[in-house]
């Protein structure tokens, strides 16, 4: 989240030298030495903004060998308009250092399932285009399993529409995806019925989001209407979630709920199951952790989150 909202940053400094921009982000994107996480990034201007000599976007990613290699497909109109996508729609209505997770999604040019953190780029307070960092799916699957390692528990983690950004290994040996797709705890529950019983644990999540939003909003019906998709789609979540990132809500990861989970497939015991809402991302993240156990590991699995 820091890298993106300097690249955004720097996007205003820079924002009429496209050529100089083409030299910095790629070396920004490298700086971390984040390989393993960092799938891409760029900058998307704002269309129209300068109609006379529009300013094309600059998008790169990791291809096969780890390598930056740079994509200019959205240039050419070969696949849907950035401007309408949700990573970059609610970033309009944002501050210039606030950041919106995407839900996690496959990527139209590159294949790659990834969530996209994106920060406006502002340029004497105007809005001019967002920055974006890709974080590639696989990446936070291998972070959180070296979480778990060595625990007797493990972690499910969920963007905020439920799609699977982490299984434990011993669930995937199990479970046959379709990489072409992106799963979610529907999915998971038809597979393995006891995760049914989640339900009302991440309901309860969506119901606290929504709370928030409507004790404290951000904005007017007016601003809320430059979202025409979000609006009309009548996405109460997605709306709470654009009206609470601005003001740093949860600040901390929050426990919303517990729930028992009778038999769990991988433990092949009672388990506890304890639902977190993260920060920033709005990811739930679920620890679960044998009622045999519970008392030492709990602590230790969700210090470790």
């Amino acid at each position: 989240e820091s890298l993106v909202i300097a690249m955004a940053s720097v996007a205003g400094l820079y924002q009429q030298q496209p050529q100089k921009l083409q030299q910095l982000i790629p070396t920004m994107l490298d700086s971390k030495r984040q390989d393993d996480l960092i799938s891409g990034g760029g900058i998307w201007p704002e269309p129209g903004e300068h109609p006379a000599a529009p300013i094309p976007s600059l998008f790169w990613y990791r291809d096969a060998t780890n390598t930056l290699v740079q994509l200019s497909d959205y240039n050419r109109n070969a696949v849907m308009p950035y401007h309408t996508e949700e990573w970059y729609r609610p970033t309009r209505l944002y501050p210039a250092d606030v950041a919106f997770w995407s839900p996690a999604y496959r990527a139209p040019t590159t294949g790659i399932t990834m969530v996209t953190a994106s920060v406006p780029v502002r340029v004497e307070h105007k809005f001019v285009g967002a920055a974006t960092l890709d974080i590639g799916v696989n990446g936070i699957n291998g972070l959180f399993h070296d979480l778990s390692r060595d625990l007797s528990g493990y972690i499910i983690a969920l963007d905020y529409r439920n799609r699977l950004l982490s299984l434990p290994q011993g669930l995937q040996q199990h479970l046959p995806t379709n990489p072409s797709q992106v799963e979610d705890i529907q999915w998971l529950s038809d597979k393995m019925p006891v995760f049914s019983a989640l339900r009302p644990a991440l309901q309860n999540v969506d119901d606290a989001i929504i709370r928030q939003a409507q004790r404290q909003p951000q904005f007017t019906d007016a601003q809320l209407q430059t979202l025409p998709s979000l609006v009309n789609n009548h996405n109460d979540l997605l709306k709470a979630i654009v009206e609470n990132t601005p003001q740093n809500w949860p600040p901390t990861a929050e426990l919303i709920d517990t729930i028992e989970l009778p038999q769990d497939p991988l433990l092949a015991e009672d388990a506890m199951v304890s639902v977190f809402l993260m920060p920033g991302t709005f990811w739930k993240i679920l620890v679960v952790t044998p009622l045999s156990q519970l008392h030492h590991n709990a602590y230790m699995l969700a210090g470790k989150v």
